[in-house]
């Protein structure tokens, strides 16, 4: 018996997603439907498509103006945590759009076709020979790798996870906050930064012998940030963090700065406090 290929429609047009769906089903293939950022990536965590067909201009959430970057956003988690998952990029901006080249380049099994999707155009791809396409790059590396076709995902080695220490030193008027990553002194960015590896630290205090506190979760409103007066501040700063610190950590170090629908935090690597208590 033969299992259907599922795939994962992310747009926020319904007339677009019903035209992806169409071309989807006619491969004799099933289809789940996301409209937003924050929809495929809640349906992407507990599950796994065989493939993506991804439109790279959608909101992060509802009611929230599409955008490039969120599609791109999405693009890069997507081939973070599943290397070889075939993914069919669309736009309605066409093949020379500025992003296109940078798409391509994201892993060799992503390819683009331009929207409107045309069958009988000999320059431009039809969706339905994208979605071949990359479902037989991915085949191909299966193949190669002696992996069953259930999991296209790469092995990962176990990788320790990292360990951050905050120190901070006040002399005077002046206080100096000292931050090491492995043991080694790392530069973050002053108070917001700081503020939020010291409110991790703090969490994970409170489970000194767990040797999984790393996953003690925060919830969003103990970091400070005035959603209301400015929505994507907590998560630019979460971003900005996360970049950081996957540039002093090992490679292929497990995820760093994990959220559930932006209301909780998890760090995921250890972090402790080892300024000098008063006496």
């Amino acid at each position: 018996m033969n299992i259907k290929k599922v795939a994962l429609i992310v747009d926020d047009l319904p007339e677009a997603r019903e035209q992806i769906r169409m071309d989807v089903e006619a491969l004799g293939h099933d289809a789940v439907d996301a409209s937003t950022f924050d929809e495929a990536r809640e349906w992407l965590n507990e599950n796994r498509p065989d493939y993506v067909v991804l439109d790279l201009q959608i909101p992060m959430r509802q009611d929230k103006p599409a955008e490039i970057k969120y599609g791109m956003a999405l693009l890069d988690e997507i081939v973070e945590k599943h290397p070889q998952a075939p993914i069919v990029v669309v736009t309605a901006h066409g093949k020379n759009f500025r992003y296109s080249t940078e798409v391509m380049h994201r892993s060799p099994f992503v390819t683009f076709v331009p929207k409107p999707f045309v069958d009988d155009d000999p320059e431009n791809p039809s969706l339905m020979d994208g979605i071949k396409v990359v479902l037989a790059k991915a085949e191909d590396a299966q193949s190669s790798n002696g992996t069953p076709e259930t999991d296209n995902a790469v092995p990962e080695k176990e990788i320790p996870r990292g360990e951050i220490d905050l120190r901070i030193i006040r002399k005077h008027r002046n206080t100096q906050v000292i931050c090491s990553v492995n043991g080694v002194e790392r530069a973050f960015a002053k108070k917001q930064e700081h503020r939020i590896l010291k409110i991790f630290a703090d969490a994970q205090t409170e489970r000194p012998d767990d040797p999984e506190r790393y996953n003690a979760v925060v919830e969003a409103s103990a970091f400070g940030f005035d959603d209301a007066e400015c929505p994507n501040a907590r998560h630019s700063a979460f971003t900005r963090l996360r970049k950081r610190l996957l540039g002093y950590l090992p490679k292929g170090h497990p995820e760093v700065c994990e959220n559930t629908d932006y209301q909780e935090y998890c760090l995921g690597c250890y972090c402790y406090d080892s300024t000098p208590k008063k006496k």
